[in-house]
């Protein structure tokens, strides 16, 4: 045995070269040539792999680009219906084999188009000076409201039936000589019809009315102070009331007895208002006399107490 102290000394192991066939190192360095093209092939992979799912989340993402429609084409299709055998496919609903309704549609457009391009004849407008039929005239009449008034449909239908109204009242059936229209007849005829009319509507006889003779008047065919034969009619509430008394009529109503009781008082107070001082019916009403006089005693009572 050796002593603790004496160093050991290494064993020295001769150099040894192992030689390896040829063959075997082809294959090695095939396998390492095929290993490098995988691990490429692989890189590349996961490389197109993670672009894909960061546009994924980009694209779900609502901050993502709305418009971004990826790589644009070199020659885009136009946008629309192509003409010719590109249209695509036609479709329309079939012919019934019996029609049993026909719904008339005017085409006011279509036929002036066609009128233009002398497809449909013009059409021969009735001159209301040289036919005196009552229906020509109201054709004039309808066309002054379409054309110069601006008058909707349905007020031109209601103003028509109403002045055809009044041609039959003033002339029965036959051609109307506006010459003998009187102003007793268009009173009379406006009169009648207000009266039949609900207080909301029972403007429209007279409106209508004075329109016509206001048309008839630029015609030149009535004199223009016809149309002040109109009779204004009144829709509020007390419109059987006078707007206003006359002095012999007012003192007459002052001198009547009053009550001594405090509503007559009351009564009496307010008419000596109205008639004296010519205060407003809504002032008197809402009693602002009253308080105008006690904030005038409380402002006088304040300054007594508390003196400068």
């Amino acid at each position: 045995m050796r002593a603790s102290g004496e160093p050991q000394k290494r064993q020295e192991q001769p150099d040894v070269v192992e030689l390896v066939p040829k063959h075997e190192l082809d294959r090695a360095e095939q396998q390492i040539e095929k290993l490098q093209q995988d691990h490429e092939r692989l890189r590349r992979e996961n490389d197109r792999l993670r672009r894909e799912l960061e546009a994924a989340l980009r694209a779900g993402k609502r901050q993502a680009a709305p418009h971004s429609r990826g790589r644009l084409k070199a020659k885009p299709k136009r946008p629309g219906r192509k003409p010719g055998r590109h249209y695509g496919k036609q479709a329309c609903r079939p012919t019934p084999a019996l029609v049993d309704e026909s719904i008339r549609v005017p085409l006011p457009r279509l036929v002036a188009l066609l009128r233009r391009q002398g497809v449909v004849p013009a059409q021969v407008k009735a001159s209301p000076g040289s036919a005196s039929g009552a229906e020509r005239w109201l054709e004039a009449f309808d066309q002054h409201l379409e054309q110069v008034a601006g008058v909707s449909a349905g007020r031109r239908k209601n103003c028509l039936h109403i002045v055809r109204g009044l041609l039959q009242a003033a002339f029965e059936n036959s051609d109307p000589e506006f010459s003998q229209l009187r102003a007793e007849h268009v009173t009379a005829f406006v009169q009648t019809r207000a009266g039949k009319r609900a207080p909301t509507c029972r403007k429209d006889p007279g409106s209508a009315v004075l329109t016509f003779l206001r048309f008839l008047s630029t015609a030149g065919v009535i004199p223009p102070d016809l149309q002040y034969a109109v009779p204004r009619v009144r829709q509020w509430t007390h419109a059987a009331l006078p707007r206003f008394l006359m002095t012999e009529d007012l003192n007459r109503v002052l001198a009547l007895p009053t009550d001594s009781t405090a509503k007559g008082l009351r009564d009496r107070a307010m008419l000596l208002l109205l008639a004296r001082l010519g205060l407003r019916a809504g002032e008197v009403a809402t009693d602002r006399v009253g308080r105008y006089r006690l904030a005038r005693w409380q402002d006088f009572d304040s300054r007594r107490q508390n003196p400068p």
